[in-house]
């Protein structure tokens, strides 16, 4: 089962959380400086978490749910994951802004792939073909450090 782990963390120094599969693969969740509090996506699967912080944080992971608002405009801070929806169309533009200084990543992931839309630096105001194909359920994997919008047009 695919999950939404949210993350948080008060400390002052660096959060980093890596969460290990059965296969001793690793995956880095978050590596920030400070505070930080955000969604990230697991895959499904059995994990060990290895956390280094310097102060108080919080773990949660819960069940992918459905949201089928999700294919709707979203707006959101920082990273998030949106829960499944079934597209409505096979392809569609969709507008995306970002409002921040780093990294701002959209994935679409679908039950037939998953596609980067969305890799760049700082600020973002772009336009994009959005390719649903035949999946019946997607969902929006958001990483970004400021204010962000996803909008079909």
């Amino acid at each position: 089962m695919i999950s939404r782990i949210y993350l948080g963390h008060e400390g002052r120094s660096n959060f980093a959380v890596l969460a290990y599969d059965e296969q001793d693969e690793r995956e880095l969740l978050v590596n920030e400086i400070g505070y930080y509090a955000g969604h990230r996506y697991l895959p499904a699967g059995t994990y060990d978490l290895e956390i280094n912080a310097d102060g108080p944080w919080l773990i949660r992971v819960t069940p992918l749910a459905w949201d089928e608002a999700a294919r709707n405009a979203l707006e959101g801070q920082g990273d998030d994951i949106r829960g499944w929806f079934t597209p409505a169309v096979s392809r569609q533009t969709y507008h995306f802004t970002h409002q921040g200084g780093s990294n701002f990543a959209v994935f679409l992931r679908c039950d037939t792939d998953d596609d980067l839309l969305v890799n760049a630096i700082g600020n973002v105001d772009s336009e994009h073909m959005v390719v649903f194909g035949r999946a019946s359920r997607c969902f929006w994997d958001i990483t970004a450090d400021g204010a962000w919008t996803i909008t079909p047009r």
